[in-house]
């Protein structure tokens, strides 16, 4: 078409925006309908409202196109990411207010997961925990009381950054303790700095840590 052309990744990162403060603004609403139902605050409807209102107005035509003039998206884009930032703070609030009606009288330190999706989820969570020493090995407890691997990705003056699989339900909260320590009884996974082996497969990582070879050890 001789109209538009470009306008499909014209703009890209106003796209980005765009999409990302959907996602946010239904994970907002979601966590805010829960909080008020157990008590924990009253659903902040006016705040949504300007919120969904500030990123709607770029959608209309040429904005999120991205047929505009170029100099027009150094206020959109400002649009988007103060909605942003606003949507990620009322998850945050809401999360919160559920976190005080929910059991997180753990061993070790108690991180509530939110799942806003509607679908069951198995996903990766990265979270900051106070450790006072920094710890060898990271273990996830699940709310039924299975223990998951986790991973250490940094730790500095007390604060340790891990990694941990969940294994949510559809829209919901769950509490996981996270510690230090190992699983013991299983010698399923080795890891080392480059290499990666089970009894199945054995992966080795460059430099660069892209993969070099996979050796599948039943062949």
């Amino acid at each position: 078409d001789v109209h538009g052309v470009g306008c499909y990744t014209s703009q890209a990162a106003m796209k980005h925006f765009n999409r990302r403060n959907e996602h946010l603004a239904d994970a907002a609403e979601r966590a805010s309908v829960v909080a008020e139902t157990l008590g924990g605050l009253e659903y902040p409807s006016d705040a949504l409202r300007e919120n969904w209102q500030r990123f709607l107005w770029h959608q209309f035509h040429d904005d999120l196109t991205g047929t505009s003039t170029p100099q027009s998206y150094t206020f959109s884009w400002n649009d988007e990411l103060i909605a942003q930032t606003r949507f990620a703070e009322t998850i945050t609030t809401a999360v919160g207010a559920v976190s005080r009606a929910l059991d997180t009288k753990v061993k070790g330190m108690p991180v509530v997961v939110y799942n806003p999706v509607a679908q069951s989820r198995c996903d990766i969570v990265t979270a900051t925990v106070d450790m006072a020493s920094q710890p060898k090995d990271i273990v996830a407890v699940a709310p039924n009381g299975k223990k998951v691997f986790g991973q250490l990705l940094s730790w500095q003056n007390g604060k340790a950054t891990v990694l941990f699989p969940v294994d949510m339900d559809p829209v919901s909260f769950s509490v996981y303790d996270v510690r230090s320590g190992k699983i013991s009884g299983t010698k399923q996974l080795k890891a080392e700095s480059n290499i990666l082996e089970n009894s199945i497969y054995k992966v080795v990582l460059d430099k660069n840590g892209d993969i070099a070879s996979i050796t599948d050890k039943r062949n």
